[in-house]
């Protein structure tokens, strides 16, 4: 599992990296491979890393073990439309940043608002926040502080284009409750944003 992988990154960089190596040849032979069966071009790649969260992976182990990797993908498919990690990457935004092509950055809902509004603002930034905390559980005053702050980070670092969402809502507790937070939600957002 994951633990023996990490267990290895530290005991055995060798063999995880031939690992990291296979893995994204064989990536690289798959789209190969659909592209001559299906006469479809690549595309840009999305990297969806929730492994990628710190503590779990600290700065250097994603530098030295997953970044060298995301760029030969990078690399490959022309850029990076989509990265993703619902984990803090906080630490490691400013890595992340050197990857070639990145055209859409996931602020995950641990992740610094400002760090990645202050790395990525000439990108797109896909601000997530935790839908049980902020907007199930939350009241109207706690839905529009984590608005303006995320505003407030977008504003201070002039980021080009952004958008908020509520990461993984599933029913929380009956449609119409759960209905009626949303849309409050919302009624704030567009508030905040009108007056930002």
């Amino acid at each position: 599992g994951f633990e023996g992988l990490l267990v290895d990154l530290l005991l055995e960089p060798e063999f995880a990296h031939r690992l990291f190596d296979f893995i994204t040849k064989a990536r690289f032979h798959w789209y190969d491979q659909k592209e001559r069966y299906t006469g479809i071009s690549r595309t840009m790649a999305n990297l969806y890393n929730d492994e990628v969260a710190y503590p779990i992976l600290s700065p250097d182990l994603y530098t030295e073990f997953v970044y060298p990797y995301e760029e030969q993908i990078s690399q490959y498919h022309g850029g990076v439309e989509y990265w993703h990690s619902c984990g803090n990457v906080s630490p490691m935004i400013p890595q992340i940043r050197k990857l070639s092509g990145i055209k859409m950055f996931n602020s995950g809902a641990w992740t610094d608002y400002r760090a990645a509004s202050n790395h990525f603002a000439d990108r797109i930034v896909e601000f997530q926040v935790p839908p049980l905390e902020d907007l199930f559980e939350a009241d109207e005053n706690t839905m529009r502080t984590k608005i303006e702050q995320i505003v407030a980070a977008v504003k201070d670092y002039e980021v080009n284009s952004f958008y908020i969402r509520a990461g993984g809502i599933m029913k929380y507790k009956d449609w119409q409750q759960d209905t009626a937070k949303i849309n409050q939600w919302i009624d704030i957002c567009r508030d905040v944003l009108a007056n930002a």
